[in-house]
């Protein structure tokens, strides 16, 4: 028997077609995270970093370093050496600079949907703006995770690469930090009178600045994607959980309310104008008042 075409089933299938990112968002992405949480992080941690660890800011520099070092000993016999808990300082001073850009960027996320369909309708773009809705919201919380996160990593990096390469990453600072002062025609070195008035060579703040930058420019473009990606990742994980909560709310609601119809059912059909009436259902009224069962 011959079969024709329209004989055959016709095979159907459905492939998920991940939604491109509309032009406002994109933009939206590269001015937060690429402009604020990026640049707008390295201007401001240069600064913040040498006044912490160099300047007025000194005090809570060492003093970060002495908590995490006597903490250190009281786990262990020995504990950790001066030079791993002065990178919890340095660490601690480097995103300094992202903190203070996490307030700019937390509140654009607050105000993202507005924003992309704005930049959206002056870009010619069509998403609509349901869809921008839909999106996982960065929260606060989420922000502040993401940045938890960044330090670690940034401790973790600075820490392991100090001990795999200690004399190239000493080495790696300095020549940084001279050839930002070359570029700039600045000196490296100067006499300066120390706490005792002793005259003797000191850094010069733009070689102490570009120090510095040799470590932020790892540290900001490490934690700036971090905070993209972990944000947006503690964002989304909080409203899969906010969904689950609600699911099994309205899940638990339902079963009581099919109970209570049960109920409701039994009392109506059963035949309870007479004791034997009670007597053949006495498995379903159980679930009644002898009031509403038993009636004489």
């Amino acid at each position: 028997m011959n079969t024709t075409n329209q004989d055959k089933p016709e095979a159907t299938h459905s492939v998920a077609v991940k939604p491109t990112k509309s032009k406002g968002d994109k933009f939206f992405d590269r001015v937060v995270y690429g402009g604020i949480a990026g640049i707008g992080t390295f201007v401001a941690t240069v600064p913040l970093t040498d006044w912490l660890k160099n300047g007025s800011g000194k005090g809570f520099y060492n003093g970060i370093t002495r908590i995490v070092r006597d903490a250190s000993k009281k786990i262990s016999t020995h504990g950790i050496s001066e030079k791993t808990a002065e990178k919890v300082a340095m660490t601690t001073a480097l995103m300094m600079g992202g903190n203070v850009m996490l307030v700019p960027v937390g509140i654009a996320e607050h105000n993202k949907v507005p924003l992309v369909n704005g930049l959206n309708v002056m870009m010619g773009d069509k998403t609509p703006p349901e869809l921008i809705e839909e999106a996982p919201k960065m929260t606060w919380a989420s922000l502040i995770q993401a940045r938890l996160s960044a330090w670690l990593m940034v401790w973790a990096s600075l820490v392991g690469v100090s001990k795999v390469f200690p004399k190239s990453f000493d080495t790696f600072e300095n020549e940084f930090g001279a050839v930002t002062c070359k570029t700039l025609n600045k000196p490296t070195h100067r006499l300066m009178a120390d706490a005792q008035g002793v005259m003797q060579q000191a850094e010069t703040k733009t070689y102490r600045y570009g120090k510095i930058a040799a470590l932020d420019v790892f540290a900001t473009a490490a934690a700036a994607t971090l905070l993209y990606v972990a944000g947006h990742a503690f964002a989304r994980k909080r409203e899969e959980k906010i969904e689950q909560r609600a699911g099994a709310h309205g899940a638990k609601n339902s079963a009581q309310f099919d109970e209570a119809a049960d109920i409701v059912t039994v009392s109506h059909d059963a035949p309870a104008t007479t004791l034997e009436g009670v007597r053949s259902l006495e498995g379903r009224t159980q679930q009644l008042s002898p009031a509403a069962s038993v009636q004489v």
